[in-house]
């Protein structure tokens, strides 16, 4: 990606499918570039299926690891 992140944000994106099922529910990190040319824009980084999963992942990029 010919740019930098300015920040990052993590979504729950959920779709109930109804009966017994419930929701599915996914989390995904998106990154909000400032691209060479100017333009700004969002684009998706990284799926998660569960929560935890997520979380663990922004620790250890926060972190350094």
């Amino acid at each position: 990606m010919p740019g930098r992140c300015e920040s990052a944000y993590l979504a729950e994106v959920g779709d109930y499918g109804g009966g017994s099922t419930g929701w599915d529910t996914r989390f995904n990190l998106y990154g909000f570039f400032q691209l060479n040319d100017g333009r700004r824009t969002l684009v998706p980084l990284v799926n998660f299926n569960r929560r935890n999963d997520a979380l663990i992942f922004m620790d250890e990029l926060a972190s350094g690891r």
